[in-house]
């Protein structure tokens, strides 16, 4: 899936038109793929990683969210690579860009 040249570099750069027409698509991408992209859930998803961690972020901070929300976790949205990993954020909008 590579297109194009960054900048003035001769590296590779991913093309974001067909990143978001194989992710509406429900297609997948590499891991590769998914590492080299800026993903929102690194620097705004509070917490990230497995279940147990982001649950315990959560139990730690409990006051701060609504008495509604039960558990911490949020499944990371439209990337599936990622499956064991777990956001304390539920991201709605540009998960990566």
């Amino acid at each position: 899936m590579k297109s194009g040249v960054s900048g003035r570099s001769d590296k590779a750069v991913l093309d974001r038109e067909v990143i978001k027409r194989v992710v509406e698509e429900g297609g997948e991408l590499a891991l590769a793929e998914v590492l080299r992209l800026r993903i929102r859930y690194f620097s705004d998803g509070v917490a990230l990683g497995l279940r147990e961690f982001v649950n315990g972020v959560f139990a730690e901070f409990r006051d701060r969210f609504g008495s509604r929300r039960k558990t911490g976790t949020r499944s990371l949205r439209g990337i599936r690579v990622f499956d064991t990993l777990k956001s304390l954020r539920n991201l709605r909008t540009a998960p990566f860009g």
